[in-house]
């Protein structure tokens, strides 16, 4: 698209057009990203803005992810890369908010076990000290699996 001194002035407005569309058709496609990138990024934030309010969540230390959710933010005038950017910090708030969560659970399931184990293990004994118990065959083998079960602490 190259105008020479002998162009003619309709072949300078044709290629001007062109150019224009050009330009125009660029300035959709960028604002177009644009939209999808801060779309992108207002749905994670409002994810984690569901996640931390959540149940889920309401026992375990939040403070760096409120505090991501609370300063990260996108304006108008911000660039698709600066929104990308951004977006990422919002994600591994959520990764790092549900990991806590995880373990939170995990942690919880692990000591209900634990008590469940307890209970039985008490009602076992409990069951070797009665006199009938004393009388079967097999005792030992049932000291032996009792006194094999221990829950030892990492």
């Amino acid at each position: 698209t190259n105008i020479e001194e002998n162009s003619s002035i309709s072949e300078v407005k044709e290629k001007t057009d062109k150019i224009n569309k050009a330009k125009q058709d660029l300035q959709n496609l960028i604002e177009d990203t644009k939209n999808k990138a801060k779309n992108e990024f207002d749905i994670k934030k409002q994810e984690l803005k569901t996640l931390i309010e959540s149940e889920k969540a309401r026992n375990i230390d939040k403070f760096e992810e409120q505090n991501v959710l609370n300063t990260t933010n996108v304006a108008e005038s911000s660039n698709i890369s600066d929104i990308k950017s951004k977006t990422k910090i919002i994600e591994e708030a959520i990764n790092s908010l549900t990991k806590k969560i995880n373990e939170q659970e995990n942690k919880q399931e692990f000591e209900q076990a634990k008590q469940e184990f307890e209970k039985i293990k008490k009602e076992l004994q409990e069951l070797i000290a009665t006199p009938d118990a004393k009388e079967v065959e097999n005792i030992d083998d049932i000291n032996k699996t009792l006194n094999e079960a221990n829950i030892t602490q990492d």
